[in-house]
Parts: C-alpha cells; structure tokens; sequence
C-alpha cells in the first residue's frame, strides 16, 4: 500500500475492493487495490484446471510484481507473467467497467471485458465477502446482517481419512466403500460469551439457572456474630437441598457486595442483614427480575429449591 501510495489499515492486506466495476487481479500468491468491496483475505481459485490456493502478497513482494497495479486498456498484456487475472461473478453482466489508471486518485471509466482485458471462462469467481444490502443470489431481496457468536462448528471431512485408515462398510451391491466423515466441535467458552450477550442489564450479567455458575448468593452484611451464623447455616441448608451456593464473607460495605453481587449475576441473592435476622427474615432477589421476597430463615433452603431446581432443564 506504501508503495501504491493506498491509505489502508493494514500494509499487508491489499486485497481488491470492487463495486459493480472492476477485476479482481491476483497474482502468484494474490494482492490487489481498491473500491469498497473486499475479497476475502484467503481463497481457493481454480488455476489449469486444478485448485490454487491464494493469499495476500507480502510488501516486498508485492513491488516485486508491481506490474499488476497497471490497469487500462491493454492492461493485461502489462502484468507478470506469474499474475492472473479473476473477476467476481456478480461483475459478469457489468458492460462498463471502472478501472485504476496506474496513478493515485485516478480511474478509467468505459473500460470493457473482452475489448479492453480478458477474463476466461473458468476465472469468473465467488471472492467477493457478502454485505448488507446485497442482492441474495436465491431470491434477489437485499441481505440484511446482524452481530452473532460462532459457538459451534460442523466440518465435512468426506472420505480423506477413512481412505487413509482403511474404514469401509459394505453397501448394498456388496462393494467396500470408504466412510463418510465429519466432525463437529463446541466452544464452551464461547458459548458462555453468548448466554452473556442475552442476559444483561445495566448492571451486570443476569445468568439463566440452567448454566449460571452458581445458582445462590448469599450476601451477609455483617460476617460475624448472628448473621454469620445464620449464613453459614443457610448455605449449608441450601447445598443439602441440592443447590449451588457461594457466600460473599467479605469484609466489605453493603452497598459494594449488592454491586458486586449484580455484576456477577448469580439467580438468586439471599440478604442477610441484622435487622433482619432479629425479624426471622431474609430477603430474597430474583437477579433477572429484580423481584424481592422476604422469607423466613428455616424456609429459606426450601423456598429457593422449589423456585431453581425446575429452571435447570
């Protein structure tokens, strides 16, 4: 890009951008310039006949060939020998094109397939990375795109392996065939990345039960004396019930332990304070809902079983 005099975020990463105009030149390892569609930074293409596999080109190399920056009339009877020529197939039924004129800031209008350079049959190509607004190749409505998390993966191995291991079933006609293979993969980290993007508030993170990392909090706002007691007895109440539990004995002020407690996200927050604990009360939070409840100390245990246990499915 330095050497084309192209502003571009990365000096390695000149692949072509085209708009409705324009070829895709690549060459022995694939570059390009510029427009404000991308080719994808690695692709297969079809070379003699026979798949090539194409990335972009160092800078040295680069200016090595930097013929192929020459685009015009007669342009392709400029560039290296190692360089062909690919265009996108939704270029195919462009008539005029709009080329770079080998100067900065400058372009070739009018140019035409044909007359002017060559595309052969087999280099029109799918490279060019779909965005929003584009017509869906199907049923021609424009492409609408949304963020998302890719927390699993299916990959199609075909028979490359069963091949190799000699893995073969019988078929129907009593013929040895190879496998057909694939695996899939799911990234756990990943999709705990997901549930966060769908439960949150301003606050913090809401966890659903069913793959909270735990399911209780209980926040004592005094970790000594009776509302220790009453915690400790409470927590273990809640682990016997089948509940997971996480007590906050921090010695910290109350209003840092229900922003911490918020942030975290656990479902449900049981808070102890001495006041309370005199009352035979503790207030219960739904974290999600935001919904409070006091509820009796000796029922505490119960009343968050009945309320988790049947969200875990």
């Amino acid at each position: 890009s330095e050497h084309l005099e192209i502003v571009t975020k990365n000096p390695f990463d000149t692949m072509t951008r085209i708009r409705n105009a324009g070829a895709i030149f690549l060459g022995e390892y694939s570059s390009e310039p510029l427009g404000d569609y991308f080719a994808g930074p690695n692709h297969v293409l079809p070379t003699n006949g026979t798949a090539k596999f194409f990335s972009p080109l160092s800078v040295d190399d680069f200016i090595k060939k930097s013929s192929v920056i020459y685009y015009g009339k007669e342009a392709l009877s400029a560039v290296h020998e190692d360089v062909e020529a690919f265009a996108d197939q939704s270029l195919r039924q462009s008539v005029w094109w709009t080329v770079g004129a080998n100067e900065c800031d400058y372009h070739l209008v009018h140019a035409q397939p044909g007359r002017d350079f060559q595309i052969t049959d087999d280099h029109w190509v799918d490279v060019v990375t779909a965005q929003e607004g584009d017509a869906c190749p199907r049923c021609g409505k424009p492409l609408h795109g949304a963020r998302g998390i890719e927390v699993s993966q299916v990959f199609q191995l075909g028979t490359k392996y069963s091949e190799a291991m000699g893995a073969t079933f019988m078929d129907e006609d009593g013929k040895e065939k190879p496998f057909q293979m694939g695996c899939y993969g799911i990234g756990v980290s990943r999709t705990l990345q997901a549930v966060v993007e769908q439960h949150y508030d301003e606050h913090g993170i809401c966890w659903p039960v069913c793959v909270a990392p735990y399911e209780v909090e209980i926040v004592p706002l005094d970790v000594k004396g009776e509302v220790r007691d009453v915690a400790e007895r409470i927590a273990c109440e809640a682990v016997a019930a089948g509940l997971e539990v996480v007590v906050d004995d921090r010695k910290e002020r109350a209003g840092v332990k229900f922003a911490d407690a918020d942030l975290m996200g656990f479902p449900y927050q049981v808070v102890l304070g001495r006041r309370g604990v005199k009352s035979g009360t503790a207030e219960v939070k739904n974290r999600a809902t935001g919904e409070r409840v006091d509820v009796a100390l000796d029922e505490v245990a119960t009343w968050l079983a009945n309320a988790i246990i049947p969200q875990r499915a």
